[in-house]
């Protein structure tokens, strides 16, 4: 059965982006292998699964740190919740509206995922201001390996090569003296092979002309280039935060991006709502803290975190309130024993010493 699920940002619910799965589960998380890669640090890297589950699919949290939110309640960890068409899931900063049905069109390249999360990002960044930089070109293999060049200090056209007189000049002896061309057109940057003896590779594939992907490797000769996003330091670092660097904060529903969730919900989710937390937080009109310290959306969002207890502040601290508690069990337990083998060795000393 496919399945549509509609992301938005909580704060900017006009910018949405809509995926499409025809597939049994589908992970939702911070890590780069996620289906829906969210570019959040106060989302965990495995954060919760939508799976089939007979002929219905069901949302099911795993485990994650800041939870998951069903029409504003929060789920039971691995607690299975059913979804019907229309239902609101937040993660986050970000509602993913669940619908039945796949979108038209082609099916979506390998990477969609990544261009998805890439996506969300620079409309974040774009609307702080941050994201003004250029695309880069980056020569990730070969002989000139490091070198790095801002696209916006070159022409709309420009040459590589071997020869003195290219716009980039490589040293790798298996390149023509002008190998290839790069034109910079409406935001879109093509290669174009120039006659040359060894050709050009783009993804292992040979081609006379292809428009790049960011990440896409270039191969000419033995040197290997690639078009840097300008954001994918940035994406990257969010995507490799080891799970401990997710922020923790209390989180509350501030609004819904999409239509608002009634607040008396229908028999079929009242059915179904076999995962809901009884308590759910109430919404208090707070602004989501910055979702990691050095986290480059802290600046989007512009709001201190609140302060939390000590021994919660963060999960390293909350493990280690959590094993102090698990000793001062262990050795309550060992001192109970003690004392009720010794009173059950006095008692027999008693009756064994009378007449």
């Amino acid at each position: 059965m496919a399945v549509c699920l509609t992301i938005a940002e909580q704060r900017h619910p006009s910018a949405q982006f809509t995926r499409s799965f025809l597939q049994d589960k589908i992970v939702i998380g911070r890590a780069r292998s996620s289906d829906i890669c969210l570019p959040d640090l106060s989302i965990s890297t495995r954060h919760a699964e939508i799976r089939l589950r007979g002929s219905d699919y069901a949302i099911i949290d795993l485990d994650s740190l800041n939870g998951t939110y069903a029409n504003g309640v929060k789920l039971v960890a691995h607690r299975p919740r059913k979804l019907i068409d229309g239902d609101i899931i937040s993660v986050g900063r970000f509602d993913l509206k669940f619908t039945i049905g796949a979108l038209s069109g082609g099916p979506e390249p390998r990477d969609a995922s990544i261009r998805q999360a890439r996506d969300i990002l620079s409309a974040i960044l774009a609307r702080s201001g941050q994201e003004d930089r250029a695309p880069l070109l980056t020569v990730v293999h070969g002989p000139d390996k490091g070198l790095r060049y801002d696209l916006r200090s070159l022409p709309s056209r420009f040459r590589i090569g071997r020869d003195p007189t290219s716009d980039i000049q490589l040293s790798d002896r298996d390149v023509s003296k002008q190998h290839i061309e790069i034109i910079i057109e409406d935001g879109a940057v093509t290669v174009c092979d120039l006659g040359s003896r060894g050709g050009v590779f783009v993804d292992d594939e040979q081609v006379m002309e292809k428009t790049l992907e960011p990440g896409t490797p270039v191969r000419l000769g033995q040197t290997v280039i690639a078009l840097e996003h300008p954001i994918e330091r940035s994406l990257s670092a969010i995507f490799e935060a080891p799970e401990e660097d997710t922020s923790s904060f209390p989180f509350t529903m501030e609004h819904s991006a999409f239509s608002k969730i009634s607040q008396s919900p229908s028999p079929a989710h009242r059915a179904d709502n076999e995962g809901a937390d009884p308590n759910p937080p109430s919404p208090d009109g707070a602004a989501l803290p910055p979702i990691g310290p050095a986290d480059p959306l802290a600046q989007e969002v512009g709001t201190p975190p609140r302060p939390l207890a000590a021994v919660y502040s963060n999960p390293a601290q909350h493990s280690n309130h959590r094993e102090k508690t698990d000793k001062s069990d262990i050795g309550l337990i060992i001192v109970g024993t003690i004392i009720i083998i010794a009173a059950v060795l006095g008692l027999m000393y008693f009756l064994g010493s009378q007449p």
